[in-house]
């Protein structure tokens, strides 16, 4: 009875129902309570209440329902904390509770679901740490607990869970070495950690998730170097690494991610220059290398970036001509603030003259300038070095000559 914009509450003449197997009241407005007399439907597998206005808690009686498959309450007004009968339900393959007012820790019985596939708990009140056990079958695709008050580790069971396709625990506070929280997920498309207190370094590993599309882990304590394996990540659409303390310079090895339509290293401590190898990512959307210590100029390459719609690089230790592009067209001076010399197409931002575009966009040819005097002169060294060689040579040839000659006088 999906979809029919049905009103009001359930009744509790529907725990009369024994026999029913499947209950879906999803997408009406439904309000109330969920009623206790739920429990007596026994042989339900499948209670699918979401997107209504039911409130109030989850029953305890819930936990009578042995042959419940899928629990669906996701999207209501619900609150409360889950009832530790829930560990009752071991058949349970795909519970979804996200987007309620939820709270409270989450029982130790839930560790008993061995079976789920899916488990979304986002955007509800929660505090206390994620079910350790919670993907010791081996089954779990789907894990979302974004946006509570999780605390503690990461659960361990994840590292080992190679079923997983989908991971978001962002904007919670989840503690530990992400070393100790990953492992290698042939199938994940979807890995979001951002906004937790994580630290370490990232995970060389990460390289091997041919299938992911978006990785978020900005927002931790991350340091160490952006490991150059996160190039082979050839499916890679979504790349945040922002408000971490990662070092030393930005591999070229981002070249290979041709896919990638968002990039954000901004907010780090990187440093060298903006490999020109970026210019070869052609269809970058979004660019924001801002907050960091790069310098130098911005290579031509940039100059062929079409698809870029929106560009920061304030905050560095640039200079230079911008790349002529409509990402910087249409940027306003915010986006290039705090840099040592920029100039170019954004007003209010100084015109390049010849000498600084010289300057920015070409110290390749100052240094090729600088150069040629320098290798000229040892040429020049060498050529008189070879020229004396040779005369000295002669000299010592002529002066044999002559002496064999006035020996043979008698």
């Amino acid at each position: 009875m999906s979809r029919n914009n049905l009103l009001g509450n359930i009744p509790t003449q529907l725990g009369s129902l024994r026999s029913l197997q499947v209950l879906e009241f999803s997408h009406n407005k439904l309000s109330g309570p969920i009623p206790q007399e739920i429990g007596n439907l026994i042989s339900l597998s499948t209670l699918a209440l979401s997107d209504n206005n039911f409130s109030g808690s989850i029953p305890d009686s819930i936990g009578k329902l042995g042959n419940l498959t899928i629990l669906f309450l996701d999207e209501n007004k619900i609150s409360g904390s889950i009832p530790s009968s829930i560990g009752n339900l071991s058949k349970l393959i795909q519970l979804n509770l996200r987007v309620n007012n939820l709270g409270g820790f989450l029982p130790t019985g839930m560790n008993n679901l061995t079976f789920l596939t899916y488990l979304r708990l986002s955007d509800n009140d929660f505090v206390g740490q994620l079910p350790q056990e919670i993907c010791n079958s081996q089954a779990l695709v789907n894990f979302t607990a974004a946006n509570n008050h999780f605390t503690g580790p990461i659960p361990r069971s994840l590292i080992n869970c190679s079923s997983l396709y989908r991971v978001r625990l962002d904007n919670n506070l989840l503690k530990g070495h992400i070393t100790n929280a990953l492992g290698v997920y042939p199938y994940l498309d979807f890995l979001e950690l951002s906004n937790n207190e994580l630290y370490g370094h990232i995970p060389h590993e990460l390289g091997a998730l041919s299938s992911l599309q978006k990785l978020n882990i900005a927002g931790n304590h991350l340091n160490g170097s952006i490991p150059i394996q996160l190039g082979e990540c050839s499916s890679l659409l979504f790349l945040n690494l922002s408000r971490n303390n990662l070092e030393k310079s930005i591999p070229i090895e981002i070249r290979n991610l041709q896919s990638l339509q968002h990039l954000d290293l901004s907010q780090n401590l990187l440093t060298g220059n903006i490999p020109g190898q970026l210019g070869l990512l052609n269809r970058l959307e979004i660019l924001n290398l801002s907050h960091n210590q790069l310098w130098g100029s911005i290579a031509s390459t940039f100059d062929d970036m079409m698809s870029l719609t929106s560009i920061d690089i304030s905050y560095n230790e640039l200079e230079g001509s911008l790349p002529n592009i409509p990402a910087f067209h249409n940027a306003t001076i915010e986006v290039v603030r705090g840099n040592k010399g920029l100039c170019g197409v954004i007003a209010s931002l100084s015109p390049c003259t010849t000498t600084t575009t010289s300057k920015g966009r070409n110290n390749n040819k100052k240094l090729v300038l600088l150069l040629i005097p320098i290798l000229g002169c040892l040429f020049c060294s060498l050529l008189v070095v070879g020229a004396m060689s040779v005369g000295f040579r002669r000299v010592r040839k002529t002066e044999a000559s002559f002496i064999d000659g006035s020996n043979e006088n008698p």
